[in-house]
């Protein structure tokens, strides 16, 4: 699953539509969840919340790779969803509820100034 901008108007521009949902073996498993800028985080955490239970209809997975794209923080240059480090650890824990190994990966995220505070609060909720 991935919440990202709508690519109609937002980087890249070309892939994270909706409708599409992977292709060959894949076909299904791709849940793209494209959001309006500026939605703000309650409507961030709607979505994420969605989308997990969404996901988890469909497959029981053994483990989570959780791609970590701080770039959804406040004020963050090339993001729109204004998160800040409460939001962040909020959605550690709705991760780490899933009580599934999880393997994090940090992708995004050029507000540097608070990128240090913004991941931190993220991880000290599988602490």
């Amino acid at each position: 699953m991935s919440l990202h901008g709508n690519p109609a108007i937002e980087y890249p521009y070309f892939t994270g539509y909706v409708h599409e949902t992977g292709i060959d073996d894949g076909a299904g498993f791709t849940l793209n969840c494209p959001l309006e800028p500026h939605c703000g985080p309650e409507e961030y955490f709607d979505a994420f919340r969605a989308s997990i239970e969404t996901a988890l209809k469909k497959i029981d997975p053994k483990y989570v790779v959780c791609s970590c794209g701080f770039d959804v923080a406040d004020k963050d240059p090339l993001g729109h969803f204004g998160l800040l480090p409460e939001h962040f650890h909020a959605l550690g824990e709705t991760i780490r509820s899933l009580k599934k190994p999880t393997m994090h990966v940090q992708e995004g995220g050029y507000l540097v100034e608070r990128l240090g505070m913004n991941v931190e609060a993220f991880l000290t909720a599988f602490l």
